[in-house]
């Protein structure tokens, strides 16, 4: 994949990138740590670029992160280490989603989200199953059914859930809505939070009110009637 920027590449930073772009890979986290930053300086990204947000230094990564935030043209970058990638993988997500969100929408990447909704990373399937519900796409309800069974805050996952069964023009098929029909959730809790002075907040988990199913249970049933 060629080097990508904002602007055309001159002759004269394609020249400054391929002697840049090897150091990327340095065993020396001080090489990669100047590399990254003259990289970014240049305001180019390159497929080695992107893997720095696996890197073993957290410079490293926190610096890569900070240039990719603002580059739309890294996106195809981004994806392509969602899908090869080892590490970092959680990263380049987080900041592909941002990225995709300000510049146009989720819409292209529908394709790409649900390819990730069974990924070997379970934080990235499951950030991939909340966008792809952001898109009321029914191919996210399963996922998000076994989210909200087996958590202790199910309720926005279960709004996600509803939002979809209610889109009269979202196909959705009858496998699925009987898994829906009986979904039950675990107790919940709410999350208090005291400032306490220091670094981090005391928090204080409290039982709460059940979740109710009834609108959720209702919704199915009617596309259960109609399919």
């Amino acid at each position: 994949m060629e080097p990508a920027s904002d602007n055309p590449l001159s002759p004269e930073t394609l020249v400054a990138v391929a002697a840049i772009d090897p150091l990327l890979g340095s065993a020396d986290s001080v090489v990669r740590r100047v590399a990254v930053g003259a990289l970014a300086s240049l305001r180019v990204v390159t497929m080695r670029f992107v893997e720095r947000l696996g890197d073993p230094d957290d410079v490293v990564v926190r610096a890569t992160a900070m240039s990719l935030e603002c580059q739309a043209h890294a996106l195809p970058f981004l994806e392509a280490h969602l899908q090869a990638g080892d590490r970092g993988r959680v990263g380049a997500f987080a900041i592909m989603i941002d990225l995709r969100r300000r510049h146009g929408g989720l819409e292209p990447a529908r394709a790409l989200l649900a390819s990730l909704l069974d990924d070997r990373d379970p934080s990235v399937a499951e950030a991939a199953a909340h966008a792809l519900a952001e898109l009321c796409d029914a191919r996210a309800l399963l996922p998000l059914a076994r989210l909200a069974s087996g958590s202790e805050q199910a309720g926005p996952i279960v709004a996600h859930i509803l939002e979809i069964v209610g889109r009269t023009d979202v196909e959705i098929p009858r496998e699925t809505l009987e898994v829906l029909a009986r979904l039950e959730c675990r107790p919940q809790v709410a999350i208090e939070e005291e400032d306490r002075g220091g670094h981090f907040p005391h928090l204080t988990f409290l039982p709460a009110p059940a979740i109710d199913l009834g609108p959720l249970r209702e919704g199915v049933a009617r596309r259960l009637v109609g399919s």
